[in-house]
């Protein structure tokens, strides 16, 4: 074998395209002849080492080990193009197989036990639940349906399936299915000429119909699983930028819940029903005010009169201003959400009688239903959460008083800072670290005529009130007069799928940081991250009925195991043996795979003669 480079130019252009064949010579009765064995692409080496490359494809198709040590980069391309041309060979027996007819009966050979060599390891278990999972979901379907091409599906399926099983950038999402997956043998595909800007350009072709898809999508689940959405969760998430983003007019900086507000920011807004579904989105500007959005929300993105038949909204704190629930009311929508400011007296939170709704060994339940002439307002009560709280405020206590004690022991060191507006600079910068509890302490700053810093102390103020927002103690707001106290709280605890949501985006599935500049590439970034989310929620909802409640990662771990591998042997007559074949599932992975219905073996096992 040897590798040849081929040149060819373009009628139009002065530009010369050049890629490389693997080569094979043979004799026949009339010399030796050259024929084509496998399509390379462009190769990245120098060519003094193409002869080592071709040598080292042939000696592991005739599973012969090196003398000498071989280079990493090309022990990696050798395996790669090796593995290729027996998936080539198999898929020829595999379709003569089918025209013959034939029986799968037992296959015996004799072999050199010590000839037998393991290569070409590629992931399956997280790559074939995730792919099974959008077939269940019809995303195949509707990408054909919206007029994707067949390359342009796959190309969809590698940048989905990627963000699920090794969530990362293109180029990782690329090096990873060319590389580390079987992804390519459940498509029945050849990732060999597989094309870094077609990872981009999948991007743009998706976020381009993304309001289609996702409308498709929604339907899809709602009839496969059942879905009544009568309630929807509305909330905001942001992720952050790696680089300034000036391409990207929605990049701004504003308040980052992952606290890194240094960079530029993007905003989702998430529409999903109480069984975590994803409904409709929006990818905001970075600084956008959260209670502006949910008029537009309901109007634009739940406002479908097809789709729902007025749903309770669930909303958090943070969007439940007193505009936004008149402008729920006024549009004929019910609501619930967490209390933003205190609508209860104090009379009537020291005189509530609590009623005792949950109950076991980690943590009390109490409430008190009140009624109002429009809503009724629930104050809840957590033991489990108040001692969360009050181990939090005894922290930020901790953390301000030190502060304050290193602030104040400076201006008596002598070269510490005394200056006063060097020392209000500090105590304005602890105070901002520790928003959650400077506001309950009065701070008395001394100075004499020069300006330096004499005295400073500082002592506690508003006890009672401290006390309240750290005691486990929250306050529910609803329009439905129809729910109880039981009723109402079991309602509000369906808001935890929301933060579930969330949480599966950014740490199971990477929608931070965004590496992309560009609007459409960006927005894309996100389209696909929640595409992913489909898939996870679609597994977890399965799994759940059987009372298995598994994140993501854990299910994406657990089958990390379940691989594809080509075991290469030497028979007793001369011939290379190589099987290609799946790993026997674990009793986990089996147990989770007969729950979700997908076949346990998705492949099966191939075998060629060379």
């Amino acid at each position: 074998m040897f590798i040849k480079e081929i040149k060819k130019s373009n009628i139009s252009s002065d530009k010369v395209f050049i890629y490389h064949r693997l080569i094979e010579s043979y004799n026949t009765e009339k010399g030796p002849r050259h024929r084509n064995i496998l399509n390379l692409g462009k190769l990245s080496i120098k060519k003094d080492l193409f002869k080592v490359l071709a040598d080292r494809i042939e000696q592991i198709l005739n599973g012969i080990k090196p003398m000498f040590n071989v280079d990493q980069e090309i022990e990696a391309l050798a395996n790669h193009y090796a593995n290729v041309l027996i998936n080539k060979k198999i898929k020829l027996i595999d379709n003569d197989k089918k025209n013959k007819n034939a029986e799968d009966l037992p296959d015996y050979e004799t072999v050199d036990l010590k000839s037998i060599t393991t290569s070409a390891c590629r992931s399956i278990g997280a790559e074939h639940i995730s792919y099974s999972m959008m077939k269940k979901l019809g995303l195949l379907d509707i990408f054909k349906e919206i007029g994707f091409s067949e390359d342009e599906i796959k190309y969809a399926v590698i940048s989905i399936v990627g963000r699920l099983v090794h969530p990362g950038s293109e180029n990782a999402t690329f090096y990873w299915a060319k590389n580390k997956s079987s992804l390519e043998e459940l498509l029945k595909d050849d990732f060999i000429n597989l094309s870094r800007n077609k990872m981009y350009e999948i991007i743009d072709k998706l976020i381009d119909n993304k309001e289609l898809i996702e409308s498709k999508l929604r339907e899809n689940e709602k009839n496969i699983f059942s879905l009544k959405e009568k309630i929807i969760l509305y909330d905001l998430t942001n992720t952050y930028f790696e680089g300034d983003s000036q391409d990207n007019p929605k990049a701004k900086r504003g308040r980052s819940k992952e606290k890194r507000s240094d960079c530029p920011l993007l905003t989702l807004a998430l529409v999903i029903d109480e069984h975590g579904f994803p409904k409709r989105s929006r990818i905001l500007e970075g600084n956008v005010s959260e209670p502006k959005t949910l008029e537009t929300m309901v109007k634009d993105l739940i406002g479908d009169a097809e789709l729902f038949e007025k749903p309770t909204i669930l909303i958090d704190a943070g969007i439940s201003s007193e505009e936004n629930l008149t402008m729920l009311r006024d549009l004929g929508y019910d609501y619930l959400c967490v209390a933003r400011n205190q609508p209860l007296t104090e009379d009537e939170i020291s005189g509530a009688d609590l009623n005792i709704i949950k109950e076991d060994a980690n943590n009390r339940i109490e409430v008190k239903l009140f009624r109002r002439e429009n809503e009724q307002i629930l104050y809840c009560h957590s033991e489990l959460k108040g001692k969360k709280e009050e181990a939090m405020k005894n922290q930020y206590e901790t953390r301000f008083e030190e502060g304050m004690k290193s602030i104040e022991s400076s201006i008596h060191k002598k070269k510490g800072v005394k200056q006063y507006g060097k020392v209000m600079e500090r105590i304005g910068k602890l105070k901002g670290k520790l928003s959650q509890i400077n506001m309950f302490y009065e701070i008395t700053v001394e100075k004499d005529a020069k300006e330096k810093v004499t005295k400073i102390e500082w002592v506690h103020k508003n006890e009672e009130i401290k006390n309240e927002k750290f005691s486990g103690s929250y306050i529910l707001r609803s329009s439905r007069m129809d729910l109880g106290e039981q009723e109402l709280w079991e309602l509000y605890t369906v808001l935890t799928n929301v933060e579930n949501t969330f949480r599966t985006l950014k740490t199971d599935l990477n929608i931070r940081p965004v590496y992309h500049q560009k609007t459409g590439r960006c927005d894309g970034h996100i389209f696909i991250t929640l595409l992913a989310y489909h898939i996870v929620n679609s597994v977890q909802t399965i799994l759940k009925k059987s009372d298995i409640h598994y994140s993501w990662k854990k299910i994406r771990d657990m089958m990390s195991t379940m691989c594809r591998t080509s075991t290469l042997m030497k028979s007793k007559d001369g011939k290379n043996i190589v099987v290609r074949t799946t790993s026997n599932a674990e009793k986990e992975q089996e147990k989770l795979l007969r729950i979700l219905k997908i076949k346990i073996d998705p492949i099966g096992t191939k075998t060629i003669r060379i």
